[in-house]
């Protein structure tokens, strides 16, 4: 990368038609002063940074900027900025009083990712001095148009709540808005509380209005926003003092409570997709090479240990195992990195259907493998064996954790890996040289496993329209993440995850699915994770005893919070979106009896979907209606664009 002098930068965007006035061929008259109006770079604005998880506000333009602390502070002043166009690569210098420091990132959609160095020399340090890390977004971009609004809200009694914001619907701009306390500072995520609609909702970009319908009378919500914050006053009625708030800004992509047009969808899907790929997998890039290690193959599937009833599906196919070495550069010029991934595969030996096998993509959850999704034997896992079964090319793919060295300030079990002793070892995050990487967790997992999509798509007999992801608990969170991201995928098969991941973070669970640079629910909540998928198949799969992700009474009252507002994604297709609604705890369901403890072969599938006459009661409603189908029929769903 060059770094551009500020005195020509200006002149090289316009060469490139990118932020300064354009300038006709000679001897073309002058335009008129109001058609010669600057159109700003597409990275000029108010940025908000987290820099090594401070808070700042860049105010950055062609000539510079300034930066400041976002509570205060004096502004610094901002130079040397440089900006590649064709690769999104950002680089400025911001001046301290004890130096400068450099930053270097990549942009993807609205969002930035990227390293500082601190140092005090006219040019940029060396490539392994670039330490620390930044993410952040771009106001203008974000804030283009005034819906949706998320805001994370804490009153002063503790309590911590999310609102919503979005206009009535594709034709009215009138505001609605959800509020949902999800805990407190005192109870955690036993503070949970339904999601009640707001009425009187009024938004205007700068001030925010709602009420709020409790037993105790209506608590009405008034404040002001500045930037990237907010805060107010609620009021109860024959309440003596106001309860005060304040918010931060929340789930910045999120889709949203309304339906879009399909152009609108398309939009979002690929601006939110591309931030969601800089911001956890550093933009996914392709491997430099990738060499496949086959260490055994033709191997007898792993015999169930119980005898199998008359009339049981054979196990007809074959297991290979393989490892994927990948080869990956750094943009910046540092050393390689080689991420290495196993995974089984099972190939049916039954002659193959007239477009090819469907494919599926099992994963496995904590504590689990590859092989224990291949094993008709291991509790909770062994979905991988029913796919093979009923004829899918299945591969499972080896879901584990990070080197404890990666991730100590987030959780310290599994130092070794989930299954060790089957080959699923600790997976070494993604670096070059000895940073920290510039890789979320999950974002790895999700780019192994396309990885394993590319390996499969090159085998015979393979249909390539029907590609199925699955998995239970964390394989359900990473095959979310994996159709969202990657539009191969037909079809995504989640059990055992829909959580609002606000709650999942005061509820204490495992600590994997958090990032190390920004805040996730800063950006997306799960819901949105769901809306990338429109308008392929998504199937969720809910316990009504399943208290892994919430406490709250009943537990699945989150879940139907999430999947409604996922499902306006589809708009009019809406029937691709299935919320199997079981009676089980944490587990995979698959609607057959040869493989569930079930005499009733099709999935139970949510019937109250929307709010009624009472506008909380359709949280708390069990009610299911049959659906004469199993998972395995909607995993072999083919989808054609």
């Amino acid at each position: 990368m060059r770094h551009i002098a500020v005195a020509t930068l200006a002149a090289t965007l316009a060469a490139c038609g990118v932020g300064s006035e354009a300038v006709g061929p000679v001897g073309t008259p002058e335009p008129p002063r109001a058609a010669r109006v600057r159109t700003p770079a597409s990275y000029e604005g108010t940025w908000h940074l987290a820099v090594d998880r401070a808070r700042f506000t860049l105010a950055l333009r062609a000539s510079g900027g300034g930066m400041r602390d976002e509570v205060g502070g004096d502004e610094r002043p901002v130079d040397g900025v440089t900006w590649e166009e064709a690769t999104g690569r950002l680089a400025f210098r911001v001046l301290s009083v004890t130096g400068y420091q450099w930053f270097d990132g990549f942009v993807g959609g609205a969002v930035v990712r990227g390293r500082l160095a601190r140092g005090d020399a006219d040019r940029p340090p060396r490539v392994d001095a670039y330490a620390g890390q930044f993410t952040g977004w771009l106001a203008e971009r974000v804030d283009a148009v005034p819906y949706p609004r998320v805001f994370d809200m804490k009153l002063n009694d503790g309590r911590r709540a999310r609102v919503r914001i979005d206009r009535a619907d594709l034709t009215n701009a009138s505001p609605i808005a959800t509020f949902k306390v999800y805990g407190s500072d005192a109870r955690g995520a036993v503070g949970e509380e339904p999601e009640r609609p707001a009425r009187e909702v009024t938004w205007d970009g700068a001030s925010i209005g709602f009420t709020v319908d409790y037993p105790g009378g209506p608590l009405a919500f008034r404040g002001e926003v500045d930037g990237r914050r907010a805060r107010g006053v609620a009021t109860l009625p024959g309440s003596l003092a106001p309860l005060s708030w304040t918010a931060t800004r929340a789930e910045v992509l999120s889709h949203g409570l309304t339906v879009r047009s399909r152009d609108e969808l398309r939009a979002w899907s690929e601006q939110t997709r591309r931030a969601l790929i800089r911001l956890t997998m550093d933009g996914s890039p392709r491997p430099a090479a990738t060499r496949v290690t086959v260490a055994s193959a033709g191997l007898a599937p792993i015999r169930p240990l119980v005898a199998e009833a008359p009339g049981a599906l054979p196990q007809a196919y074959t297991l290979s195992q393989v490892r994927f070495d990948h080869t990956l550069r750094d943009p910046r010029g540092g050393p390689d990195a080689v991420r290495t991934v196993t995974a089984w595969i099972a190939r049916p030996s039954t002659p193959p259907p007239p477009r090819g096998y469907p494919l599926c993509v099992a994963l496995n959850g904590h504590g689990g493998s590859a092989f224990a999704v291949m094993d008709p034997n291991a509790p909770l896992f062994g979905y991988g064996d029913a796919y093979a079964r009923l004829g899918f090319v299945v591969v499972a793919v080896d879901v584990s954790h990070r080197a404890v060295a990666d991730r100590a300030e987030l959780y310290a079990d599994l130092p070794n890996g989930d299954a060790p002793s089957v080959g699923n070892v600790a997976h070494p995050a993604i670096r070059h040289g000895e940073f920290t990487s510039g890789w979320e967790e999950d974002g790895e997992r999700a780019w192994d496993v396309s990885r394993a999509i590319d390996h499969a798509l090159t085998l015979p007999d393979v249909d390539r329209t029907r590609v199925a992801v699955t998995g239970l608990s964390m394989g359900a969170e990473v095959a979310t993440m994996v159709g969202a991201f990657d539009t191969r995928v037909a079809t995504v098969i989640a059990a055992g995850y829909s959580p609002d991941l606000n709650v999942m973070a005061l509820h204490g669970n495992h600590g994997c699915w958090r990032w190390r640079q920004g805040d996730v629910t800063e950006y997306v909540d799960a819901s949105d994770l769901h809306a990338l998928l429109a308008p392929r198949t998504l199937v969720v799969e809910t316990g009504t005893r399943d208290l892994t992700f919430s406490g709250f009474v009943p537990p699945f009252a989150a879940d139907k919070q999430v999947m409604r507002r996922a499902r306006v994604a589809w708009g009019t297709e809406s029937a691709r979106v299935v919320h199997f609604l079981h009676g089980g705890a944490h587990v995979y369901r698959v609607g057959d009896p040869f493989f569930d403890d079930t005499t009733t072969r099709g999935i139970t599938v949510a019937t109250v979907t929307e709010p009624g006459v009472d506008p909380l009661a359709w949280q708390f409603d069990p009610a299911t209606t049959l659906r004469a189908m199993s998972v395995f029929d909607l995993a072999a769903t083919a989808f054609s664009r």
